[in-house]
């Protein structure tokens, strides 16, 4: 309920729906994949990331009664899964890797730069799953590294096929992208694509 709706309501009012359980659960599931992704760059363990982002909506469903005085749920939500992270971490103390990063987590430049990565994805993955089937395995095909050729031999279609719609898709990803990003960005993120 609350994917399908969340540009038809404020944070505010989404936070005062909060108190029923189902709103929870509509939340959970759109902001499951992505805070687990977010959570993973940190602890590089998916078994303690869903750990994490399932304690954060239990803590936050336990303090409900607290939740009228943020502001941002995606921003609460995020920072929650970060201070998670950081908390486990400084549990343990066995991995060098983690403690090589350890000051990078802190940084509010990290930070900002992983909530853009994960949004990005999200959105990536969006567009994607809204493409007719032939154009969406193509997409998958050629992100996966294989050439025109390739692909055109897996779905068994021509190369000229191939490279048309896949020419369309990045133009819908672009599009679509484009409402989202400045043009710096943009051209960036595309540049990992083509």
């Amino acid at each position: 309920m609350w994917q399908k709706e969340k540009f038809k309501y404020s944070d505010s009012e989404v936070i005062g729906q909060l108190s029923e359980e189902s709103e929870v659960h509509s939340l959970f599931r759109s902001f499951y994949s992505s805070l687990m992704s977010f959570s993973n760059k940190f602890v590089a363990n998916m078994a303690v990331s869903e750990d994490i982002v399932q304690d954060v909506f239990v803590s936050m469903w336990e303090n409900r009664e607290n939740l009228h005085t943020i502001n941002s749920i995606k921003s609460f939500l995020y920072a929650s899964v970060r201070n998670s992270c950081i908390n486990y971490l400084k549990h343990q103390k066995v991995e060098q890797k983690y403690l090589n990063n350890y000051d990078d987590i802190y940084s509010e430049e990290f930070f900002q730069n992983q909530i853009i990565e994960e949004e990005t994805d999200r959105l990536i993955y969006k567009v994607i799953g809204s493409l007719a089937p032939q154009t969406r395995k193509i997409l998958v095909y050629n992100l996966a590294g294989y050439s025109n050729p390739e692909i055109s031999i897996k779905l068994g279609i021509s190369v000229n096929t191939v490279k048309t719609l896949k020419s369309r898709a990045y133009k819908i990803l672009k599009r679509n992208l484009a409402e989202n990003f400045d043009r710096e960005t943009l051209k960036h993120i595309l540049g990992i694509f083509l």
